[in-house]
């Protein structure tokens, strides 16, 4: 007893003492990053892809405008402090250090410049800088600025966190937003109940090239610049030719749609529960969309709400990693989607009436004067299920959930337009889309490429600080590895010990 408390007591000590110590230089490293690469290669070298996205969609566009106007114009990259200053403070000097690689490829087209924007402040009010940690990108007349945060990948509701390098990607896309003439328009409908709880969508949207602002469809038309609409979260219905409403926010869609016009559409399996929305989802369904729901003995309708428990990342089964689709053109669209894409508190679509099944798994109807094709882009594992009023209303044994499609449709003009349906809300969310082990970001790239938008970097993506792939682990998973680690270890030892005790015996 005497010795063996010593020893417990000592073991404690030295635990708690390693415990405390780490937790001093974990927050420590958050606070001023303080990480050193130790891989063989810099982790943070500028990529061959990189140098491939800029040489197609920087590099030419200035060779273009250099060409026919008879100039020699560069990029600026603008670090907005002394260089010494820069360089002394190391989140900072990452940037400058791929900068200065990007600048080495491309001499001729890119250069890197300082200024002190205390010692010049009108320069800085003139170019919408506000900070020294800003990174301004100057062309002809325009100006991009940055701020030092939209580098790194922060842990979800911590700004003071980084967990990884997207120094890469915001060069790239900062330099591509600055070059390109005339940047495409990408409007979010108001006044519905929508809400976007952070903006890594946003941040997604303004990566890809376009500008983006708010939509009032009740009080204004569609703008003819707008290359991409998105209805996020409406917790309210749209109006319509109806006697309550002389303005049709869905006819505006319609005619927009029909003139090759591109529509993202972001419902959870709580967006329909503030009351009908018989108006939108009569547009949705023109379109092959429906999402499911359910009525319970009480005559309340409820949405249907996705749960597997087998593959989900929360203990509640809510949060599902989701199946790329194996059939339909939705299945070419994701090839080089190898990333896990995670819905949480999804609901679930079903094609419509007058949407029939092809050979080659799509769903097709001619009923609007022009073929309209959907194609399933998730679906659900066959172990989930759908509840709504707190009951099992459907299973996908047979038919897995689909959690996001695509709908695209010719016209007669040449135009192709797009309807892409998402049945969660949180797959746009800040934890998914920065997410280093989910491929919900490059997904949208993915799609929104598909969709026409030539120059979005589906291809450059941040680099962790750490590897985070256990983030993806599911519950099934979890579950195995907890007896695995709980039951292997004490069989071991049970087994060593019985066989010590049987010796020990026989040897007496």
């Amino acid at each position: 007893m005497k010795y063996g408390s010593v020893s417990a007591a000592l073991t404690i000590l030295t635990v708690a003492a390693v415990v405390i110590a780490n937790v001093i230089f974990t927050a420590l490293c958050g606070r001023y990053g303080w990480y050193v690469d130790m891989s063989s290669d810099l982790m943070y070298k500028v990529t061959e892809d990189c140098k491939e996205y800029l040489d197609e969609y920087v590099i030419s566009e200035v060779k273009k405008a250099n060409d026919s106007g008879g100039g020699n114009e560069k990029v600026t990259i603008l670090f907005c402090d002394d260089r010494e200053n820069i360089e002394s403070e190391i989140t900072q000097n990452y940037i400058l250090g791929s900068a200065l690689e990007i600048q080495e490829m491309f001499p001729d087209y890119v250069e890197i410049d300082f200024l002190n924007i205390w010692e010049n402040p009108s320069i800085a009010r003139s170019y919408g800088i506000t900070a020294s940690t800003n990174v301004a990108f100057l062309y002809s007349d325009r100006h991009v600025v940055l701020s030092l945060a939209d580098f790194y990948i922060f842990e979800a509701a911590d700004t003071e966190t980084p967990v990884a390098y997207n120094g890469e990607k915001r060069l790239a896309t900062g330099m591509m937003r600055v070059v390109q003439e005339n940047t495409p328009m990408c409007y979010l409908t108001v006044n519905h109940g929508e809400t976007v709880e952070d903006y890594e969508l946003m941040y997604m949207i303004a990566d890809a090239g376009y500008n983006y602002t708010y939509l009032d469809l009740l009080n204004y038309d569609i703008p003819e610049d707008c290359e991409l609409l998105i209805t996020f979260n409406p917790t309210q219905d749209f109006t319509s030719n109806d006697n309550v409403s002389s303005v049709s926010e869905t006819d505006k869609i319609r005619e927009y749609m029909n003139n090759g016009g591109k529509y993202m559409v972001f419902v959870s399996a709580d967006t329909f529960v503030s009351g009908g929305h018989e108006n939108l989802e009569e547009l949705l369904a023109e379109w092959g969309v429906r999402y499911m729901h359910s009525t319970g003995e009480d005559g309340i309708e409820n949405c249907y709400t996705i749960k597997d428990s087998m593959h989900s990342t929360t203990t509640d089964g809510y949060t599902i990693l989701a199946q790329n689709t194996p059939s339909g053109f939705g299945a070419e669209i994701l090839k080089d989607i190898t990333k896990p894409n995670v819905f949480g508190n999804s609901t679930c679509i079903s094609p419509s009436d007058g949407f029939t099944l092809d050979p080659a798994g799509n769903y097709v109807s001619d009923a609007y004067g022009s073929t309209r094709t959907l194609t399933p882009l998730f679906v659900s594992d066959t172990s989930a299920e759908a509840w709504a009023s707190g009951r099992v209303v459907a299973k996908a044994t047979d038919d897995p959930f689909v959690l996001m499609s695509l709908t695209k449709q010719e016209n007669a003009q040449g135009n192709t337009s797009y309807l892409l349906a998402s049945a969660s809300t949180e797959f746009g969310s800040e934890s998914a889309m920065q997410s280093a082990v989910f491929g919900n970001s490059q997904t949208l790239s993915t799609i929104l490429k598909y969709m026409g938008k030539e120059n979005v970097p589906t291809n450059l993506t941040f680099k962790p600080f750490g590897d985070t792939d256990i983030d993806s682990i599911t519950t099934a998973q979890s579950t195995t590895i907890t007896i695995v680690l709980a039951a292997v270890p004490a069989a071991v030892i049970l087994g060593t010990g019985i066989v010590i005790h049987v010796k020990r015996k026989n040897a007496v």
